[in-house]
C-alpha cells in the first residue's frame, strides 16, 4: 500500500494524475530520510529473491527524472519557434533516454 495524501491510504488504483505526482513527490522525500532509505532497503532484498536487480539510487533518479519531465511538459512554452527543430530532435532522444531509464529501473515480470 501507498499513502495517497488526499484520500489516505491506497493502491494506487483510480487516483488522479495529479496524486500520482504527489505520491512520487512524496516518495522522493521519503527516501531523503534514513529510514525511507532503509525501508526502501529492506523492500528490495525481498524482491532480489524474485530475480530483481534495481537498486536504491537508481530509483531516486528515475522518481526525480519523471518529476521533471513532468514540470518541463507543463511549462507554457518549449522554446522560440526559429528553432524548434534543433530543440525538437534534443527533446526527443531526451525523452527516449527517460523511458529506457524507467524500463531499466522498474523492470515488469511477465
Amino acid at each position: 500500500f501507498f499513502v495517497s495524501l488526499t484520500s489516505g491510504v491506497t493502491n494506487l488504483t483510480m487516483i488522479t494524475a495529479a496524486e500520482v505526482s504527489g505520491t512520487i513527490f512524496f516518495t522522493c522525500m521519503l527516501l531523503q530520510t534514513k529510514v525511507g532509505w532503509n525501508l526502501l532497503g529492506r523492500a528490495l532484498k525481498r524482491e532480489k529473491n524474485k530475480d530483481l536487480n534495481v537498486d536504491r539510487l537508481a530509483i531516486l533518479e528515475c522518481l526525480e527524472c519523471m518529476l521533471c519531465f513532468e514540470q518541463w511538459a507543463n511549462q507554457p512554452s518549449f522554446w522560440p519557434y526559429e528553432e524548434r527543430k534543433k530543440h525538437m530532435q534534443i527533446a526527443q532522444q531526451s525523452i527516449q533516454r527517460m523511458l529506457q531509464m524507467i524500463k531499466d529501473t522498474f523492470p515488469r515480470r511477465t
